[in-house]
C-alpha cells in the first residue's frame, strides 16, 4: 500500500476486555470499564454485545481509518475471549467502510516511548512528553498513541521525523482493507 498525505482522521482503539478505550483525533477519548474481577458481571457474549453497544453509540463521521494494536501472540490469559473480541470490533469497523492498521504492542511501545517494551505509565508518561495530553486511564494513553501511530503510518508526518528503526518497522504492521463484501454486512441490534 502506498501511504501519502492527504488529512486522514484516524480513531484510536485500544481493546480490552475490562476496559475499552477509543480516542479521536482531536484528544477527546473515553473508555468503557467493565470489572471482570467481580461476581455477576458480563461475561462471553453479553460482554461482547455490551462493548459492542458502546461502540455503537459514537458518531463516526469524518472518520477515515482505525488503529488498533493487534494481538500480543506471547501473552497469557484469556486468548479466546480476546480473540472474540477482536473479531466484533474488526467487523464493527471494517463493516463502517473503515479500514484498519494494527501495529504490534512492541512496534507502537518503541514508536512512542522509544522502547519496545515500555509499560504502561511510560506510555502515559511519552504521551504527556511528546503532545502535551495526560490521561488518568492508560487504555485512553494507549487509545491516543494509536490514534498517532496511525496517522504516522499513513503519511501525515514528515518521513524525516521518523527514525529508521521506527520506519523499518513501519512495513510489519498489518493493514486490514475494505472489500463490498464487509460493507454489506452490519451491526444492527434488533
Amino acid at each position: 500500500m502506498v501511504r501519502k498525505r492527504n488529512r486522514n482522521k484516524v480513531l484510536g482503539v485500544d481493546m480490552s476486555l475490562n476496559g475499552t478505550a477509543i480516542c479521536f483525533p482531536s484528544g477527546t477519548a473515553s473508555v468503557l470499564h467493565l470489572n471482570t474481577n467481580t461476581k455477576n458481571v458480563s461475561k462471553g457474549p453479553d460482554r461482547l454485545f455490551r462493548i459492542l453497544e458502546w461502540l455503537q453509540s459514537f458518531d463516526y463521521d469524518g472518520i477515515t481509518h482505525v488503529c488498533w494494536e493487534d494481538y500480543a501472540y506471547g501473552t497469557k490469559g484469556q486468548p479466546f475471549s480476546k480473540g472474540e473480541l477482536g473479531g466484533i470490533i474488526k467487523l464493527f469497523y471494517l463493516s463502517m467502510g473503515l479500514p484498519i492498521i494494527a501495529p504490534s504492542p512492541a512496534t507502537l511501545k518503541k514508536y512512542i516511548t522509544g522502547k519496545g517494551n515500555a509499560d504502561k505509565s511510560q506510555m502515559q508518561q511519552a504521551v504527556l512528553d511528546r503532545w502535551g495530553y495526560w490521561y488518568e486511564d492508560d487504555n485512553e494513553a494507549d487509545a491516543f498513541a494509536l490514534c498517532k501511530f496511525g496517522a504516522m503510518w499513513l503519511g501525515e508526518v514528515n518521513k524525516d521525523d521518523i527514525s529508521t528503526e521506527i520506519n523499518d518497522l513501519l512495513d510489519k504492521t498489518l493493514y486490514y482493507g475494505v472489500t463490498d463484501r464487509m460493507q454489506t454486512f452490519a451491526f444492527i441490534p434488533e
